[in-house]
């Protein structure tokens, strides 16, 4: 994966990114000591958000889905994950814009399907809210119609409340639908 050294410059314009990092925190250990033994190693990651305007992500967080300055997450020891989309085109980024300006400024956050994914019970979910990674898979969800058949097939296969490791790896191991962008250390 190419090293992006300002998060800042890249243009999501035309084509979003997805986006995954690693949040220190007593629950986020929690979830990535259970996934697979360790945290902060390699790939992990406890975060998702997409950026679909310069110098902004979209976020769902304890506050609700907001933008936030990409340098909120620039901070030193951190580390962003950026993916993109293989087959984007002018209506399925219209598509996203779209869903995340209905979206911006509401919803409460699903604490208790991080609970879950910190004990291990998945299924654990508050209805009528999202966590970071909901919130990232109805995105992408909601424009695969417009990505083509094969993409939409695939995209299909997410489950809804996957963690932000689980979308990545998807992504990853997808590489016909997803592109690595690249990755930022601070």
């Amino acid at each position: 994966m190419d090293n992006i050294s300002n998060p800042n410059l890249l243009n999501p314009i035309n084509n979003p990114f997805l986006v995954f990092t690693s949040e220190p925190g007593i629950v986020t250990d929690l979830i990535e000591l259970r996934e697979d033994g360790s945290w902060m190693v390699g790939n992990d990651v406890s975060h998702m958000m997409t950026m679909t305007e310069h110098g902004l992500f979209n976020c769902q967080s304890p506050s609700g889905f907001n933008q936030v300055p990409v340098s909120s997450y620039t901070n030193k020891g951190s580390k962003i994950i950026f993916v993109q989309f293989a087959n984007m085109n002018p209506q399925a980024y219209q598509a996203m814009c779209l869903i995340i300006s209905e979206k911006l400024g509401k919803q409460g956050y699903d604490w208790l399907q991080i609970v879950g994914q910190a004990i291990g019970l998945d299924f654990l979910h508050m209805p009528g809210t999202e966590d970071c990674s909901e919130e990232g898979v109805r995105e992408i969800k909601g424009i695969a119609p417009f990505l083509g058949q094969h993409n939409c097939q695939i995209i299909d296969c997410i489950g809804n409340q996957s963690n932000p490791q689980q979308v990545l790896q998807f992504c990853l191991n997808n590489a016909s639908v997803f592109i690595p962008a690249g990755i930022y250390t601070g």
